[in-house]
């Protein structure tokens, strides 16, 4: 028995030298003229197998081993499975090996049995991607064509596939070797993606490569170095993406592989080939460039083809155990990458959640899921609703505000997304009707669910979410002037009211003054008396914008104007109070408050629990720098609330003398000076006497 050496980990390691008396032995114990049996190579193995595990095998080795297992009449079969499954290569494996295990297979007594041809056509398939030449792997292809008829070779080649007749399974040998070629669809409830026969075996191998190959990259140059850093050893655990690989390229043809940073990419670009596995662009960076930059319609489906293969047979696991598997998520994760860099969502996938969405708990990696339905291209939206929406919400809506919150996040990133398709719509393309059609019905179905939201007394980060969507579209909406694919969609009006009043703070006040801001001057600018020379790009109706302005006014009236919940001021809509029931009960109410408070002027920015604590400030601060100046100008300060009143009764007392309108007009500086623009924004845009005033200020 071979001496051996305690390792790093403790455990027990052969040695290189104790290796090669172990394989010397091997070789001589299978020439007897006698077959011989397992038993007497049992205390041989041990060592064999254990190194193979630790360290790989180096050609040199390799090249016996499969020679004493393809021979015959050299090994036992239990022998040959044990060395077959132990062959790790620890460097790439070249062609005359390939040219042995091939030349194994088929009928003959001379030929090594049906189970090692097998394992050997399987161990093949493990290692191919640490070939070092395709080529000679393509040379074969003949050979491997003939021997289909062998019903055993046949299924190796075919594996994951089920029953083969002659075409499917020929068919479904290509995919094996290219898993994104197109091929023949196959019989429903057979596994239609391509799957490597032990993942674990694989993981083991590109350890001991990755060992291998940084222990020879130590002394080569940087630029090398980084060209090795895209492909395998990158990745540190077993993949179902395949590695960047133009298998077969000749020496004169520029690859992915031989690109050594951006620099090198940009200046090869129009003489690269493509990667034989196109899918690879879901996990390589300079890959997904090359798609944005240079791709056609036949490298999108050859992913389109993997992409479709390889979810039907997930979908499949997942609908029999209601749970995603790690690959899958695996696909997801490199689809968010592929999808957050070429903005292109496969067809495949879409296809592939309008079955998975209907048996989703609505939790599972739910926030990756919601990234990638985000990016649903531009489509019909009574489709999109029924294929897609419509069981999403199914899945996730439980009736908590949380829920609902989440789910209107994905919308406004959806919102986003189609807003950049729509405005790269080009008016004279033949779909350019259609295609800005799903927008508006997008938007409204949103607005709905938003205001459910409002209603189910949220917290101040629901709100904000809210707020977030309607910043969205406002941002999407203020292209309507030039882009006419882009109509103005104004917030609901309860939305708009139930903001102000139900949830109230100073940073939801801000955001929405100045998301009707936006809308304000998008309304102007769309409805500017047009010339000859620049027609309106659209019309909007007369009383459509007069709601709009009463938003305004209602706003304006609360704020500025001390006219809370007026209704004979133009456009005013009174905050949408009843004037006969609600309002009466309202005044009341504030009448009863020490001192005495007219409702009207309630909410004003001195009075307002938003603003009054910051409006005291602002008036503080006023009096203390007219007393720096002057200190006998100050002999009386405000006590407050500031009203327009309390002002001219301090100015004759001895007080600071400031008029009404322009301490309103510090206070909204002063807050815009400290981030809190949106107040001033509106005013300042909506009140004509204030138009000319904020430059000034």
């Amino acid at each position: 028995m071979p001496a051996l050496v305690r390792g790093a980990d403790g455990l027990d390691q052969v040695t290189s030298q104790n290796f090669d008396q172990a394989l010397n032995q091997l070789i001589a114990a299978s020439r007897r003229s006698t077959k011989p049996k397992h038993t007497e190579f049992s205390h041989i193995l041990t060592p064999l197998v254990e190194y193979a595990h630790h360290h790989g095998l180096q050609n040199d080795a390799l090249v016996p081993i499969v020679g004493l297992v393809t021979d015959p009449l050299c090994l036992d079969q239990t022998t040959a499975t044990i060395l077959i499954n132990a062959l790790y290569p620890a460097t790439a494996v070249p062609s005359d090996l390939v040219y042995l295990v091939v030349s194994s297979l088929g009928h003959g007594k001379l030929k090594a049995s049906l189970a090692t041809q097998n394992l050997l056509l399987n161990w093949l398939i493990k290692v191919i991607e640490v070939l070092d030449d395709y080529a000679g792997l393509r040379r074969t292809y003949s050979v491997l064509f003939n021997l289909l008829d062998t019903i055993s070779i046949r299924l190796e080649l075919a594996r994951n596939t089920g029953d083969d007749p002659a075409l499917a399974g020929l068919l479904r040998c290509y995919e094996n070797w290219s898993p994104d070629i197109a091929r023949h669809p196959t019989a429903a409830g057979k596994p239609m993606k391509f799957s490597h026969p032990d993942p674990e075996w694989r993981a083991r191998l590109r350890a001991i490569q990755a060992l291998t190959s940084h222990s020879h990259l130590g002394h080569q140059a940087d630029a090398e170095s980084s060209k090795f850093a895209r492909g395998q050893l990158k990745r540190k655990r077993t993949s179902i993406i395949p590695n960047v690989a133009s298998n077969g390229s000749e020496r004169s043809v520029i690859t992915l592989e031989d690109m050594t940073g951006v620099e090198d990419f940009i200046e090869h670009i129009d003489k690269l080939e493509l990667s034989n596995q196109m899918v690879a662009a879901l996990d390589d960076t300079l890959l997904q460039k090359y798609i944005v930059l240079k791709s056609d319609d036949g490298s999108l489906r050859r992913i389109e083809d993997w992409l479709t293969n390889s979810l039907d047979g997930h979908m499949q696991d997942f609908s029999q155990s209601s749970s995603m598997n790690r690959h899958l998520v695996e696909v997801f994760e490199r689809l968010a990458s592929f999808v957050d860099s070429t903005k292109i969502l496969p067809q495949a996938v879409v296809r592939f959640f309008e079955s998975f969405l209907k048996k989703w708990d609505g939790i599972e990696n739910r926030e990756l899921i919601l990234s990638l339905l985000a990016q649903v291209p531009l489509q019909p939206f009574d489709d999109l609703y029924a294929s897609i929406l419509v069981p999403l919400e199914e899945s996730m809506i439980d009736n908590t505000a949380e829920t609902t919150a989440v789910l209107l996040g994905f919308y406004t990133d959806l919102v986003s997304h189609w807003t950049t398709q729509l405005l790269t719509l080009s008016p004279s393309g033949p779909t350019y009707q259609a295609a800005s059609k799903p927008f508006p019905q997008l938007i409204n179905h949103v607005s709905l669910l938003s205001l459910r939201l409002l209603t189910s007394l949220p917290t101040h980060s629901h709100v904000s979410t809210i707020l977030s969507y309607h910043e969205r579209l406002a941002n999407t909406i203020s292209h309507a002037p030039t882009f006419p694919q882009v109509e103005i969609l104004t917030p609901l009006s309860k939305t708009i009211y139930l903001l102000i009043f139900s949830n109230p703070s100073l940073s939801t006040l801000s955001r929405l003054c100045s998301i009707l801001s936006t809308y304000k001057r998008t309304f102007e600018i769309a409805m500017t008396r047009p010339s000859a020379m620049h027609p309106p790009i659209r019309e909007y109706a007369r009383d459509f914008v007069n709601r709009f302005n009463g938003f305004l006014m209602d706003i304006c009236n609360l704020l500025w104007r001390n006219r809370a919940f007026n209704v004979s001021d133009q456009n005013a809509l009174g905050c949408l109070m009843s004037q006969e029931a609600v309002i009466p009960e309202l005044q009341s109410h504030s009448a009863s408050f020490q001192p005495p408070q007219t409702l009207q002027q309630l909410f004003s920015l001195s009075i307002n629990p938003v603003t009054c604590a910051l409006a005291i400030v602002v008036f503080r601060e006023l009096e203390d720098k007219a007393e720096a100046t002057d200190e006998r100008s100050i002999r009386l300060r405000h006590g407050g609330p500031v009203s327009q009143r309390s002002l001219m009764t301090l100015a004759a007392d001895g007080g600071l003398e400031i008029g009404w309108a322009d301490y309103r007009l510090e206070v909204l500086n002063w807050l815009g000076q400290r981030g809190v623009d949106g107040l001033g924004e509106l005013m300042f845009c909506t009140m004509k006497h204030l138009m000319g005033q904020r430059k000034s200020s």
